[in-house]
């Protein structure tokens, strides 16, 4: 389930989609929700976690993550 569901979101298929045409929601889905939710009760800066969690559930590209993450600097993705 996981690996049909990534794959189709590799093809460009939101995950309401997804999630409609299948009628199941993939364990990966709830586990990166719980995890995304820690982070933020714990206000832990997880900035690769955001990036999926905002491509997979949000629907943004994978390109504008990428760009997003390589503008960082290390000190900034460090928390330093």
């Amino acid at each position: 389930r996981n690996k049909e569901t990534g794959q189709r979101l590799g093809r460009g298929e939101s995950l309401d989609a997804i999630l409609a045409k299948t009628g199941y929601t993939p364990e990966g889905i709830n586990t990166l929700q719980s995890i995304h939710a820690l982070a933020q009760r714990y206000h832990l800066a997880l900035p690769i976690l955001q990036g999926i969690y905002e491509c997979v559930i949000k629907g943004q590209s994978l390109d504008d993550f990428l760009k997003k993450l390589m503008a960082c600097s290390f000190e900034d993705e460090c928390g330093y």
